[in-house]
Parts: C-alpha cells; structure tokens; sequence
C-alpha cells in the first residue's frame, strides 16, 4: 500500500471560490462546510465562495476559511480513495489545525472554532509589523542555512517566522526593520501580503490566551500520526499535538524539518489551497507523487510530479 502523508497549506493562499465545486460533488465534502459554520455562528460557505476578497484576506476570516476548505478536501479524499488513506499529516502555521483535525486529534467544529480564534487573536495583537520572504544563498547542510537566517535576523532585529526550505527563510517584525532588510537584500527579498509580524515576539502579547484556549479545547489521542510544524516530530499523543499548536503561534515553523520527517512516504498529497504549499515541497519530492486534493475528488487520481 502507498504510504501517503497529507499537508495542508497556511495563511496567502486563500481565493474567492475555494471549494465551492468540491462541495457541488461531494456530500462528505459539503458536511464540513456545514458543521464548520454551526460551530463558528459563520456562513463559511458564503466566506469562502461569494465574500469579497478584501474580506477573506482578513487574518480572522482566511485561517478559518482555509481550515474548514482543507478540511473539506481531505474528507472527501479519503471518502473515494481507492489506494489507501492518508497515514500522517502536517501543517504549515495555521494548517496545522487542519492537520490536527484530519489526523482525528480534533473534531471539524474544534478545529474550525482554533482557526478563527487564532486569527482573532493574531488580527488583534498589538503593534503593526509584517514578514518578508528571503531567498537564502545555497549552504551545504540544513544547519548552516539555517544560522544564515538567523545571522540575517539579528542583523535587522528581526524574528525568523519560517524555515521554509533549503533556499527560503521568511522574517518577520517591524515595518522599519522589514524595509531595511528589503532595501539590503534587493530582489533577494519579498514582502508579504499580511497584517502583523506573525510567528515572532510581536505575538507574545495574545500568546497566554491562545494557550487557555487550546488547554479548554479537548484534544485526543490517535492512532495516526501528526508532525509538528515547530519541530517536525511525528506523535500520536494528543498532548504532544496541543503542545505544537501552542508554540506555533511565536516560534517559527520548521518545515524544512518537516518535509525531512516525510522521506519514507511515497506520496504527498497537498489539501485544499496548495499549490504554493506544493512549491515549497518541490527540494524534497525526488521520485515521489505529489497530489494537489483542491476542487474535484474525482479527478484526484493524476500527479503532479517535480
């Protein structure tokens, strides 16, 4: 049987329209839309399908949006698979509440409840800042890139909020730090489209209530495994799990050492909004099946390959 991990994208790649043909051919699919918005008070689906841009792209609206659209793919995959399910999942930043909830640690209404929770807070922290991803010179070891990045973050008091992989870092912090980093590093560097300084010291302040949230949110074990986004260690501890989210909210995501965990997996399938997810997998993938699971379950099975 194919060995499948199942990763899940964060916060930039959501679009108006997303899922709206999946849950148009798929009841399991349509479900999570559902339960999603009786959890939240929200109508996910309009959120996700009819809103304005501007809307959606609203910290608070597009980690839900993209927790319940990831959710929704990765259910109806498994509910037509006919190669196996997903054995362990992943998350990049508020993906892992996607991938908390898809390996059986959450439920659909939790994790939605997490997810725009979490953006609440984020949106609400105080300060302004933003994050800029930088193109890392090639190094020759995982370690030496990432002492690269964490030179270059100290020399513009910054925080490093992703290890993205061997040749992408992102910083994040002030909007004086960011455009003296910009300014330095050239076309090295890009800004990116969102609201605060996320995975970095200017999230402290919302970092206690996060916390009380995710230890009143119940949380059990399971039987597949998770990989965490701030350390890329696979558990089946629901504790572990809860550990993770916690951290992911200042501590940057690992996800070089993500994508290291999965090498004895021979296929990725990327759920929901994914292709940027599925770029940054391109330095890992060799000889492996890629699967972007995004708007119609029954045409899942090609692959994407490099």
């Amino acid at each position: 049987m194919t060995r499948t991990v199942g990763l899940f994208p964060g916060q930039g790649s959501q679009y108006v329209g997303m899922g709206s043909r999946l849950a148009d051919s798929n009841q399991v699919a349509a479900s999570v839309f559902d339960r999603a918005g009786v959890a939240t008070g929200i109508d996910v689906r309009e959120l996700c399908w009819t809103g304005e841009s501007s809307g959606l792209e609203r910290t608070e609206n597009a980690q839900l949006a993209l927790t319940v659209f990831s959710l929704a793919a990765q259910s109806a995959f498994e509910s037509e698979a006919r190669t196996g399910v997903v054995s362990a999942f992943a998350g990049h930043s508020v993906g892992a509440i996607a991938a908390a909830a898809a390996a059986g640690y959450l439920s659909v209404e939790s994790a939605a409840i997490l997810a725009r929770t979490r953006g609440r807070l984020m949106a609400d922290a105080p300060g302004s800042g933003g994050m800029l991803a930088v193109a890392v010179p090639a190094r020759g070891t995982r370690e030496e890139s990432h002492h690269f990045s964490l030179e270059m973050a100290r020399t513009f008091d910054l925080d490093v909020a992703a290890h993205n992989g061997p040749r992408q870092v992102v910083l994040s912090g002030s909007h004086a730090s960011l455009d003296a980093a910009a300014e330095a590093l050239g076309a090295k560097a890009k800004r990116l489209k969102v609201s605060h300084a996320f995975h970095s010291r200017f999230m402290e302040p919302v970092e206690s209530e996060w916390h009380e949230v995710l230890d009143s949110t119940v949380i059990q074990n399971s039987g597949r495994t998770y990989i965490g986004s701030t350390d890329g260690k696979p558990t089946q501890r629901g504790e572990e799990v809860r550990e993770d989210l916690k951290r992911g909210l200042c501590q940057p995501v690992m996800w070089t050492s993500v994508m290291e965990a999965t090498s004895d997996f021979q296929r990725l399938c990327v759920f929901g909004s994914g292709r940027s997810l599925a770029r940054l997998a391109r330095p890992y993938v060799r000889n492996r099946e890629v699967l972007i699971v995004e708007d119609n379950v029954k045409h899942f099975g090609g692959a994407n390959r490099g």
